[in-house]
């Protein structure tokens, strides 16, 4: 049998198949699926093979006829295909005007890529990317990436088995192997490096089309996997490139009507409906969706800005409705999504990769805004802004917001001219123009009745930096060697004030704070609303999953270096 194959891979080889052709796939596993039946039943084997000559030799393909070209199909790393599988293989899959088979080619393949695996496919579990390591005639050698969740959800989502998309992933050296089918690859992925070299990190990118699942639930379905195999999906373009704390802005694509895989955004009354997937939400991104935009004119009917999608990376109801009819409805369901009021702005991928910033394009504002920007001798992200408009691609319009105290000790504050960053504050009369470097990070808010209006607090889950021994009776020349404690709020402020958890730095780490224990508890206290003037300012954030590898906590915070006060330690 084994000499058989062997005498069968030569004749393709001689006729200029690799084994990265999917007419080499097809020959071969029909050549397996045919020895099989001849050695379980030969008798039943021989009645076949007379049946097949009484039917006449114009039936035969010639073997020229092997090198026209096929599209692909889909496999798995091992087992072999059934012959029902393979007659659904054969099915040609037309296509609008684009050959994405192109992109994956052989020569397409380098070492040090990362590729992501056909969606479809199940090996090996959870595993939806692999780096190349080698790649040699027949095969490649890989290395697959494991995500590293960071949530208590997203945890228990990998641990069973459902696959992530997006996220911190980590090359898995123990998971690496020779594949011997690349065509179960979709696409090459554009990523970049994290905290550490073997760290990973995927997000969606502007312009590129992702499917969501549609009724996502991260908790319910991490308790019932199955839900997943039945799941439904929805096509969104993404609007902005999306940001570990901030997330991104999409747009729902429909069906153009007369093309197999060509779309469209979807509209209300000429406007594109965005709404937007927040970075608690990553999860609900299924898969990237190869795809091409057409600039306009390739074909009749086609427009800039549509675009066409690789079918095999579309869900099988989307393809079975391709099969059936057109749809003739250019609109669809997009209730599962909410609106954005305000679009929030997108943070550059490239500049989370070691630190968090600033490092902001014109795009990442928008009018109505309230940002902090960085003021004062030491340089600290303390003053409120409301932007107005992008000037030019340097430097934003802004009004300055003016804090508005209510009791005597924060009257006392503003007339000593200490800063106040808790509170509620009145958007002035003059607007100036700020360089786009000056901008720390975007501020949640709440916007008063009267528009002019806005309160300020810390937010749970944000990170703060507050003064050490604060008095309430600080003057100018007390203040000006002020130093800080970090915290991280622990719930929403309200009139009985609020909860905080107190913050070292990791031992080593100027950058990278975790949590302070006593006795294994979490050092925590209350700050009472009478006490709101000891928060210095917000420091921006985000956790670093994968890093306790390097002996820094898992729960460990990554603060921004240039929000970091100039003096800082532990409360005392």
């Amino acid at each position: 049998m084994e000499s058989m194959e062997g005498v069968c891979q030569q004749m393709c080889f001689r006729r200029g198949l690799e084994i990265w052709d999917p007419n080499y796939q097809l020959i071969m596993t029909l050549m397996n699926s045919i020895m099989i039946l001849a050695l379980k039943n030969p008798v039943h084997f021989l009645l076949m093979l007379v049946q097949k000559r009484t039917l006449g030799a114009e039936r035969d393909t010639p073997m020229d006829d092997i090198n026209s070209p096929k599209e692909p199909y889909h496999t798995s790393l091992k087992g072999n295909l059934s012959w029902c599988s393979i007659a659904v293989a054969q099915k040609k899959l037309d296509r609008d005007y684009y050959d994405f088979e192109v992109d994956r080619k052989a020569e397409s393949f380098e070492a040090g890529q990362i590729w992501a695996v056909d969606y479809k496919s199940d090996e090996p579990p959870n595993c939806r990317y692999a780096r190349i390591n080698s790649k040699l005639r027949s095969e490649v050698s890989v290395s697959w990436l494991k995500p590293v969740p960071i949530s208590k959800g997203e945890r228990r989502w990998c641990d069973v088995g459902l696959p992530v998309a997006c996220g911190s992933f980590w090359v898995d050296l123990e998971m690496s192997e020779k594949v011997i089918r690349p065509i179960i690859f979709s696409y090459k992925c554009s990523w970049f490096s994290g905290i550490t070299d073997e760290q990973i990190e995927i997000y969606p990118k502007k312009g590129e089309v992702w499917a969501l699942y549609e009724d996502w639930n991260l908790d319910e379905w991490a308790y019932n996997p199955e839900t997943v195999k039945g799941c439904k999906f929805k096509l969104v373009e993404i609007l902005t490139d999306f940001s570990k704390y901030l997330g991104a802005d999409a747009v729902c694509l429909v069906k153009v009507d007369g093309f197999r895989c060509i779309f469209q955004r979807q509209t209300e009354e000429g406007n594109p409906e965005i709404f937007h997937i927040s970075p608690n939400n990553l999860y609900m991104l299924s898969h990237n969706v190869p795809a091409h935009r057409f600039s306009g004119g390739e074909i009749v009917g086609v427009v800039s800005g549509m675009f066409e999608l690789d079918q095999l990376a579309l869900p099988d109801n989307m393809i079975e409705g391709m099969d059936s009819q057109m749809i003739t409805d250019g609109k669809s369901d997009s209730s599962n999504f909410t609106s954005a009021v305000e679009l929030s702005p997108s943070l550059k991928s490239c500049s989370e990769s070691k630190i968090l910033g600033p490092n902001w394009l014109p795009n990442n504002f928008a009018t109505g805004q309230v940002w902090a920007v960085y003021c004062g001798k030491d340089s600290m992200p303390r003053q409120y802004v409301r932007v107005n408009d992008v000037i030019s691609g340097s430097q934003v319009c802004v009004t300055f917001l003016e804090p508005q105290p209510i009791f005597d000790h924060e009257i006392n504050w503003k007339k000593e001219n200490l800063p106040i960053v808790c509170g509620t504050y009145k958007a002035a009369r003059t607007n100036v123009n700020l360089d786009i470097s000056q901008f720390s990070h975007s501020v949640k808010c709440l916007q008063c009745t009267i528009r002019s209006l806005y309160k300020i607090y810390p937010m749970k889950g944000e990170i703060w930096a507050m003064y050490k021994n604060w008095n309430i009776n600080w003057k100018a020349s007390a203040y000006a060697n002020y130093q800080c404690c970090i915290v991280e709020s622990l719930s929403e402020f309200s009139e009985d004030g609020m909860m905080i958890a107190m913050l070292g730095e990791v031992k080593g780490c100027l950058t990278f704070f975790n949590r302070q224990q006593h006795n294994g508890f979490d050092l925590t206290r209350v700050v009472p609303k009478s006490e709101m003037l000891s928060f210095s300012h917000r420091i921006p954030a985000f956790r670093v999953p994968g890093i306790g590898r390097y002996g820094i906590p898992e729960s460990s915070w990554h603060l921004e270096p240039d929000a970091l006060p100039p003096r800082h330690g532990n409360l005392s």
